[in-house]
């Protein structure tokens, strides 16, 4: 089964609309962007039109990697902003430096959720939100375990790029829920064929390769523009996330939610 992201974050949409109605005002996300990354131009533009059909103003403002720090400290003090969040990657600065800067962020403002603060949150399971990659994660392995008929009981879980930005607050999540996971990144030997679920959040173009999985598996694939898996994943795989329309467009509605639960929750 290849899994039609597009089409459940419509679904996702919906409620969200409402939601918006029922808050009185229209929530502000305001996003920095640093460069020209053409993967980071389409996900701003995805986000600005989802922004505008459920009824949120969205705000990208491009900054010089050296106005960064202060353009986030003054957008995280103004009070008719709801949500604050860097787009990524950010060239020209130090990914170390990225983190320091995203501390920034207060936790009631970080609807990526990307601060030590909400990840520390996730691992005791107190998490204020979830980052949106995360969080689209969650929902499609939801959606994959009704589909395939997986044993929620026996299932292992493998993710590639477990220590970055993506992977470090998914392992958390996933070993809260109970699962067996395996941690793995690059220049570690990929040894996956005993997962039933295989998450690749590296960003390396087709380095997850058929031969490595068994049959059957299911494919989260979190790699933009292109995918994390070889081409050809969906002829041993039993579900698989397409790049594009899979996980994309599911982080996208997720960040969202978190948008307006941050207003929610004032």
């Amino acid at each position: 089964m290849v899994f039609e992201g597009r089409k459940k974050a419509g679904e996702i949409e919906v409620g969200l609309k409402q939601r918006v109605a029922d808050l009185g005002r229209k929530p502000v996300l305001a996003i920095l962007w640093v460069g020209d990354n053409q993967a980071s131009a389409k996900y701003i533009e995805n986000k600005k039109g989802l922004g505008e059909r459920i009824g949120a103003e969205v705000r990208v403002e491009r900054v010089e990697a050296v106005e960064l720090e202060d353009r986030l400290k003054k957008l995280v003090d103004d009070k008719n902003i709801d949500g604050v969040m860097v787009q990524l990657p950010v060239p020209g600065i130090d990914p170390d430096k990225v983190r320091e800067l995203l501390e920034i962020i207060p936790v009631a403002k970080d609807v990526d959720g990307l601060s030590s603060e909400n990840l520390r949150l996730i691992a005791t399971g107190e998490q204020e939100f979830l980052p949106a990659t995360v969080m689209a994660v969650g929902k499609i392995m939801d959606e994959a375990i009704r589909e395939v008929g997986l044993d929620i009981e026996r299932m292992k879980v493998a993710v590639v790029g477990s220590k970055g930005m993506v992977g470090k607050p998914l392992v958390s999540q996933l070993k809260r829920f109970g699962f067996e996971v395996g941690e793995f990144d690059l220049g570690d030997g990929l040894e996956l064929g005993e997962y039933d679920v295989v998450i690749s959040a590296t960003g390396q173009t087709g380095l997850i390769k058929k031969s490595m999985v068994k049959k059957g598996v299911v494919a989260i694939d979190v790699g933009f523009p292109k995918g994390d898996f070889e081409e050809g994943i969906d002829q041993v795989a039993s579900f698989v996330t397409p790049v594009p329309g899979g996980v994309g467009p599911m982080t996208v509605v997720c960040l969202f939610e978190n948008l307006v639960r941050s207003v929610e929750n004032e």
